[in-house]
């Protein structure tokens, strides 16, 4: 996949401290016209807590009958059907850290170094806001972390300023707002992290399709 022109207007929403509001859309999909049908928050989560490979973080997904990994499904472009998410580490040079204050994490630095979930989204499937959440720290000690996230296949994402993480407050969560980034119908698509400055440690990213129709 090549990346479009990127960081479309989107914007940060809120930052909070690590421990609140979480299990937020947990959860929270209701059947209502049959099995395989149904409506509100979805979610996808990748966390490194016990990776111990850039590309093998352990996935989550929201308790949503009729949406879960096969919903987020993407269709491999070599032919061979379609695939489960995939944390890809685009240019297979990152690293698993055992960080002093973050513990187990994936550091991401500036400079050919991203982070990319493939997914895919299905034609039937309608939802109102994209959120992108970030948990970590920069792992240098006093530095400061700034990043892209954005899906490349169209260059929708949020810019670098608004989303920089600061070394010294400990290990907490920026909510980001990516609008409708992700497009229904398209197989081959993707969430990237892209550190522009500085060093992130990623401990969990969560995608969540706000008020979702499928």
């Amino acid at each position: 996949m090549t990346a479009a022109p990127r960081r479309q207007t989107a914007k940060r929403v809120k930052e909070r401290a690590k421990g609140e509001g979480e299990g937020e859309g947990e959860g929270e999909g209701e059947g209502e016209d049959g099995p395989g049908s149904g409506s509100g928050d979805v979610f996808i989560e990748l966390d490194y807590s016990n990776a111990t490979s850039t590309t093998e973080p352990s996935f989550r997904y929201s308790d949503t009958p009729g949406f879960g990994p096969a919903q987020w499904a993407y269709e491999d472009p070599f032919g061979t059907g379609t695939s489960t998410p995939d944390a890809w580490d685009r240019f297979n040079n990152m690293r698993i850290l055992d960080d002093f204050r973050l513990d187990k994490v994936l550091e991401i630095g500036s400079g050919q170094q991203e982070l990319q979930l493939m997914l895919g989204l299905s034609s039937s499937v309608s939802y109102e806001q994209l959120v992108v959440e970030i948990d970590g720290d920069e792992t240098a000690n006093g530095g400061v972390a700034s990043y892209d996230v954005f899906n490349p296949l169209v260059g929708c994402g949020a810019a670098d300023d608004p989303t920089a993480i600061t070394d010294g407050i400990g290990r907490h969560t920026k909510v980001l707002d990516l609008g409708t980034c992700l497009i229904p119908g398209r197989q081959v698509q993707a969430i990237r992290v892209d550190v522009v400055r500085g060093t992130l440690g990623l401990k969990r990213m969560k995608v969540t399709l706000r008020n979702a129709r499928w």
